[in-house]
């Protein structure tokens, strides 16, 4: 046992008694518990002060310090230059994360008003009316041009651009590993598949039942449809009673393949070798597989931007970040995007180029499209513009029945066979707003199971 100053250092000192001066703690040798450190003896350097203690007023806490948490900084004191203030760092962190979050609610108000926008296009693009009210005479007519021109024209950018958003929400936070793959295909089978497959069985239960029905036989104008298990498979499987479903089919195609095709994104001369050959394959027309080469293209070509934007790679993702945001460049962007669609119009009429130019020119329309969308903003007080799924889906039929129906009556009147044109997707939304309404509140599972959880409180487009 070591003995200093007449007293062991294992045993306490004695009450009242002062440590005698110039005695120093021999180094190595930590402060005993409950010990009071002596006015104006400063805390070796290296050594913690302990939990509890208070610094004497007016010494400085020694730099390279950080304050233990729980202690307030002592009012007066400045915060020592070049340090982050905790208060400031946490005020920072919810900055950026608001912001963040404000990011992403733009991104999907703007992501739900285009995709509403190309629904209406779609609805125009199988709204033809003129020949079945006028004949062929109706083609040279106002309502033949106003078909060709929205229908035949700006429409034809539509399924493109529903290839290339659901490419962009599928890859923006995808990793290429199972993990993320297998989270994607699961949320897929719900938005996807089973819809295709209830849409698919339900068009099919339609038309059998409408085919029986001396009214609605004229109108449907197949005939009888057969009701066998064969017919069945062919018509939930192949979408052979609802051909809009087309698109979904290849979707489920391009899901299955999405590790595939982000491999191929995500490096340069990977991706340029396999475009190549898909537009060499649309020029030659040798599309003979279930998945059609243009919705390939579309689809990896919106990986491969949705890439360079998540990775920021040099001039290209400066150019699409500015292609985002036209008042970056002055309304530049937004002419140039004004003359191309003008452009693929005319061209989509001449048919100048083929298949291949076609194809580039509608690419390129859908990118141009976007830029003329206005921003996020506010989300909008329609909550049908989130229901552009189940408009898409559900469609296809009221326009046929629309159509057929007023032709009864209206035969051979232009006007109507105009009117009924252009306000075909008011009248297809308007009628979708109140089926929704009512499969919200009277069936919300089985409603919410035909639009794969679309609309429902909590969804998010990824």
């Amino acid at each position: 046992m070591v003995q200093m100053d007449g007293y062991s250092l294992e045993q306490k000192r004695p009450e009242g008694q002062e440590r005698l001066e110039g005695w120093e703690r021999p180094e190595g040798r930590e402060r005993l518990e409950g010990r009071e450190r002596l006015e104006g003896r400063e805390c070796p350097e290296g050594r913690q002060r302990l939990e509890g203690r208070e610094r004497p007023e007016g010494q400085e806490h020694p730099e390279g310090r950080k304050q233990p948490e729980g202690r307030e900084w002592p009012e007066g004191r400045e915060w020592p230059e070049g340090r982050e203030h905790p208060e400031e760092q946490n005020r920072g962190n919810r900055r950026s994360e608001q912001g963040s979050d404000c990011r992403e609610e733009a991104l999907q108000n703007r992501v739900r008003r285009f995709s509403f926008f190309l629904t209406v296009l779609v609805i125009w693009a199988h709204a033809y009316n003129a020949e079945l009210f006028l004949g062929a005479a109706g083609r040279e007519g106002m309502t033949g041009w106003l078909e060709r021109f929205l229908g035949g024209g700006v429409a034809q950018a539509a399924v493109p651009g529903f290839f290339m958003i659901s490419s962009a929400l599928f890859f923006r936070n995808y990793e290429l590993n199972w993990a993320s793959t297998a989270n994607k295909w699961k949320r897929r089978v719900r938005s996807l598949l089973i819809p295709y497959f209830l849409w698919n069985l339900l068009y099919y239960a339609g038309y059998v039942i409408g085919s029986r029905i001396p009214v609605l036989t004229a109108v449907i104008g197949k005939g009888e449809i057969s009701c066998t298990w064969e017919e069945l498979c062919r018509a939930v499987l192949l979408y052979r009673y609802h051909y809009v479903f087309w698109y979904v089919f290849q979707l489920l195609l391009l899901t299955l393949l999405s590790p595939l095709i982000y491999w191929i994104a995500e490096e340069r001369s990977r991706y340029w070798l396999v475009a190549a050959a898909l537009l060499w394959i649309i020029a030659r027309r040798m599309d003979g597989t279930p998945l059609n080469a243009d919705a390939l293209f579309y689809y990896m070509g919106a990986a491969r931007i949705t890439h360079l934007v998540r990775k920021g790679e040099g001039r290209a993702a400066e150019a699409l970040r500015r292609l985002r945001n036209p008042d970056a460049g002055g309304g530049v962007w937004a002419l140039w995007a004004v003359l191309l669609i003008g452009f693929m119009l005319w061209q989509n009429r001449s048919q100048m180029g083929g298949d291949l130019l076609t194809v580039l020119l509608r690419f390129a329309g859908v990118a141009a499209l976007w830029i003329l969308m206005p921003d996020g903003g506010k989300p909008t007080r329609f909550r049908i513009v989130r229901e552009t799924f189940f408009i898409y889906a559900i469609h296809f039929a009221p326009v046929r029945l629309f159509n057929k129906t007023v032709n009864l009556f209206a035969h051979g009147s232009s006007a109507a066979a105009l009117f009924l044109y252009v306000g075909m997707p008011g009248l297809i939304v308007l009628m979708t707003a109140l089926v929704s309404a009512a499969g919200r509140r009277y069936a919300p599972r089985l409603y919410s199971l035909f639009t794969g959880g679309r609309g429902t409180p909590g969804w998010k487009d990824r």
